[in-house]
């Protein structure tokens, strides 16, 4: 393992985090939005 090949896999698994709470995030604005109307 190359430190090249490392930070490739470390930024692979952080935009998979981000997209995976980006999206949770959506759906959580939208529940909230409902709630309130």
């Amino acid at each position: 393992m190359t430190v090249a090949s490392l930070s490739q896999l470390f930024l692979c698994q952080v935009m998979k985090i981000m997209s995976k709470f980006s999206q949770n995030h959506e759906k959580t604005m939208i529940f909230y939005r409902k709630a309130y109307e």
